[in-house]
């Protein structure tokens, strides 16, 4: 997969280990998953590609922050889990 100056490629709705593996060999430089993944993680680390993990709940996003990420997706679709009022909240204290 070649690389344009200024972008990355990555995968998304990823689930499992044997699929980050697939994706780093496709040239994934980045892995979005929707949600945390304890395999999901490690896998990402073990092929050294950042993971974006979904999240819905803070509990969630300070798991994702205890693991060294600071980025993360907000559940899909964002309107169910209160959207950009959620987002709002739940911003402030993280």
């Amino acid at each position: 997969m070649a690389q344009s100056a200024g972008m990355l490629a990555g995968a998304g709705t990823v689930l499992n280990a044997g699929q980050v593996a697939a994706a780093v060999a496709a040239g994934a430089r980045f892995i979005v998953s929707p949600g945390w993944s304890e395999t999901v993680f490690d896998a990402c680390q073990r092929h050294g590609v950042p993971l974006i993990p979904g999240t819905a709940t803070a509990s969630e996003m300070q798991r994702a922050r205890e693991h060294g990420i600071d980025l993360v997706k907000f559940f899909f679709p964002a309107e169910a889990m209160g959207g950009l009022a959620t987002v709002a909240a739940l911003a402030a204290p993280l």
